[in-house]
């Protein structure tokens, strides 16, 4: 009786204790809470409790549309960072606008999975680190995300540049 599997024991410990400190972190999760000045806006205390209230059913509604792919709203989106950056150590979103029946609002947020990101073979690797392109004074430039996941099965020849997708740091939106 003492040859059994602790691998699984371990595992759900683990994975226990990502959902707890998720829990404790993320909670319901972060909402906004919108404050008008109606004296800097210049309108009178009524119209600024009607913006108000216009904001946060906007938000409210635009929650249930945040993931690209229509799979989670924005809370779940909030625990899903929080997991990967206590299992990966980073959580990458691409903002992204997304035009489609039934979604409110074109803004949405596109997760993609960290072991994504990674180096392109071929790139200057003092100039791209783990799939971070940097500039001049370290800021990140781009992000060179593979177009499948690294644990996929690929029968193709050896990864080349094609292989990715390099995804400016910063955008129009």
């Amino acid at each position: 009786s003492g040859t059994g599997d602790v691998t699984a024991p371990a595992y759900a410990f683990a994975a226990g204790t990502t959902r707890t400190v998720t829990t404790n972190t993320v909670g319901t999760g972060i909402r906004p809470q919108s404050r008008i000045d109606s004296k800097t806006l210049g309108v009178k205390e009524d119209a600024a409790d009607e913006w108000k209230s216009q904001m946060e059913k906007i938000w409210e509604k635009w929650t249930a549309h945040a993931d690209a792919g229509n799979r989670m709203d924005f809370y779940e989106l909030q625990r899903l960072a929080d997991r990967q950056m206590l299992e990966s150590g980073e959580a990458l979103f691409l903002v992204t606008m997304v035009k489609e029946p039934g979604r409110p609002y074109y803004l949405c947020l596109d997760p993609i999975e960290p072991d994504r990101l990674d180096t392109p073979p071929g790139e200057n690797k003092k100039k791209v680190r783990k799939g971070v392109e940097i500039g001049m004074r370290g800021e990140p430039v781009a992000y060179w995300i593979k177009k499948t996941h690294p644990g996929d099965y690929s029968y193709s020849q050896a990864p080349s540049k094609d292989d990715y997708e390099r995804i400016e740091a910063r955008n129009e939106y």
